[in-house]
């Protein structure tokens, strides 16, 4: 079982393994190379998919925009990501559409598109977002803390063990991951919200897995969605979330917790593993 991409790896499996003896698990397309290395990979990719006997996706959409979608197609199985359930559990705490409180929990980085994500809300003074996780863009983040125009108050953690993660998600309101390109290939911290309850909010990100996490169960959201690429309308959605009743926002966390229960566990995640390699539960 090869997890890809890893370009090298690749090549030294093509060079040694026989014709269906390798599977992979499609983790994420090559989305950050460019120019001669992109194509050099495009070729080890091509040749290391005609090797292989089958082919783990996690999503459909991502599958479907995949740059080797007709590559794959016929090799492909399915099969979500999922991490394990908690002892603890998450009462629903009243709903204060005075405060809402949002958590991010995740690198840093531009692809996460937490830069852009804070000038959306910046006009919302019943915001705080608490902030987890290190990286390049920490300083840039921190200055919104100090900018006049910038309403929402900003608390950041940096790195935290899980216990004090699952605290902060336990206390939050919803979790937000505003990812803007398809390097966000399924978003498993959105499992870990979903898993206590917590209701997510994403950027409606086409081709990644965030978007079949983020969908409807049985018919009804287990979040919200944005579009980022539209600073006014993604406000004007922020302002129909944020206006929502404790009802609606009950229901919403309890399809999070069902999605999760039903589709997202480890057990499930290992079954059809098992299923896939060796083709028994």
């Amino acid at each position: 079982l090869f997890h890809y991409p890893n370009p090298l790896v690749a090549l030294f499996l093509i060079i040694f393994c026989k014709k269906n003896e390798i599977i992979i698990f499609w983790h994420s397309d090559i989305v950050r190379k460019k120019g001669i290395l992109f194509h050099m990979s495009m070729l080890v990719e091509k040749f290391l998919i005609r090797k292989s006997k089958k082919i783990i996706f996690t999503s459909n959409e991502y599958l479907k925009s995949s740059n080797s979608y007709k590559y794959v197609k016929d090799k492909v199985v399915i099969i979500p990501l999922g991490i394990e359930e908690l002892p603890v559990k998450r009462d629903v705490s009243k709903l204060n559409n005075d405060k809402i409180k949002l958590i991010f929990i995740g690198r840093l980085v531009e692809y996460k598109g937490l830069i852009n994500f804070l000038k959306i809300i910046s006009p919302f003074d019943n915001i705080h977002i608490s902030i987890i996780g290190n990286g390049p863009l920490a300083k840039d983040i921190s200055k919104y803390k100090d900018v006049d125009n910038f309403k929402p108050s900003i608390k950041m953690y940096g790195k935290v063990n899980d216990e004090k993660k699952i605290m902060l998600l336990k206390d939050s309101n919803f979790l937000i991951l505003p990812s803007l390109s398809r390097a966000e290939a399924y978003g498993l911290v959105l499992l870990e919200a979903m898993r206590l309850g917590v209701p997510i909010i994403t950027n409606n990100l086409k081709g990644s897995g965030v978007i079949e996490l983020n969908s409807d169960y049985e018919s009804k959201p287990v979040g919200f969605k944005f579009d980022s690429s539209n600073i006014e309308k993604a406000r004007s959605a922020f302002k129909n979330i944020l206006s929502i009743s404790q009802e609606e926002y009950e229901e919403v966390s309890r399809q999070a917790l069902r999605k999760f229960k039903k589709k997202y566990t480890d057990a499930e995640f290992i079954s059809n593993i098992k299923l896939t390699l060796i083709g028994k539960n």
